[in-house]
């Protein structure tokens, strides 16, 4: 599916020095893109993104998808024998790294698309995949266990996300969370961007303060008054969506469904 990247608030990269705006995105995306074909990236491939917390990251992450392809956001800070596990249960065709001199990722062509100026030329909707995510944890085996996530499915989650938080609260927001991920991802990146609003990427490793990324503070930890009315919120925008009455603590499955989306609305500082 179509993102409409050029509609998207302001990257604010603090370790770059930098500020994107949506068009600027755009083409980078559309010159990663065109290199990412060059490299023989094709629809349904898989792409490991072994960085994070950066404009360039969010820029890699929608020219894997505007090749058809299905981005695996790996974390950078994976040891050595975790990262080669990773790789060997995933088999990506490519992964990306962060700098042109960084060290290759074993068992992987490793490249980075900073600087590109390939022409992108677009895919065949038809060829795309419908894959949009492959998230990896461990998870308390301590064996890869990986969740896919479709297009679709990602972007009903970014427009519950933005029904329930509402987008005045996501005009402006910190990233504090790994964009390896799902909540940081999807929650503290994904969803304000796609309701129009700024991110901010601290620099990696040094304090940020609140009024420094003109921000107010919201408490991460509600009391228990406070989670039941955020989970109330959630739930009742849940079953509007389903097209089905609400009713308090009745909806089948819809527990895992409360804990997700308290998650991230936390996770982002939300607070009706």
């Amino acid at each position: 599916m179509q993102w409409a990247t050029d509609l998207y608030g302001a990257i604010h990269d603090v370790a770059l020095g930098a500020s994107w705006s949506g068009q600027r995105l755009r083409t980078e995306i559309e010159r990663r893109a065109g290199r990412l074909i060059e490299l023989g990236v094709c629809p349904g491939a898989l792409v490991a993104i072994v960085h994070g917390g950066s404009a360039p990251f969010i820029a890699d992450l929608f020219a894997v998808w505007a090749c058809g392809a299905t981005a695996v956001p790996l974390d950078p800070a994976l040891t050595p024998i975790e990262m080669d596990h990773l790789i060997r249960f995933i088999k990506p065709r490519l992964a990306l790294s962060a700098k042109h001199d960084a060290d290759p990722v074993p068992g992987v062509i490793t490249c980075c698309l900073d600087g590109s100026d390939a022409r992108f030329t677009g895919v065949r909707r038809s060829e795309v995949s419908p894959h949009a995510l492959v998230l990896v944890t461990s998870g308390t085996t301590g064996a890869p266990k990986a969740v896919v996530l479709g297009h679709q499915a990602l972007h009903n989650r970014l427009r519950l996300n933005v029904e329930a938080i509402g987008k005045a609260p996501l005009a402006r927001a910190l990233v504090t969370l790994p964009t390896s991920f799902g909540h940081g991802l999807i929650g503290n990146v994904l969803t304000p961007l796609f309701a129009g609003g700024d991110v901010i990427f601290p620099a990696r490793g040094a304090a940020m303060s609140v009024s420094e990324a003109g921000l107010e503070l919201t408490p991460l930890t509600p009391d228990a008054a406070q989670a039941e009315k955020w989970l109330a919120s959630i739930e009742g925008v849940m079953a509007k969506q389903l097209d089905a009455p609400y009713i308090p603590g009745k909806r089948k499955g819809m527990a895992k469904v409360k804990r997700e989306r308290t998650i991230d609305c936390v996770a982002m500082g939300w607070r009706p």
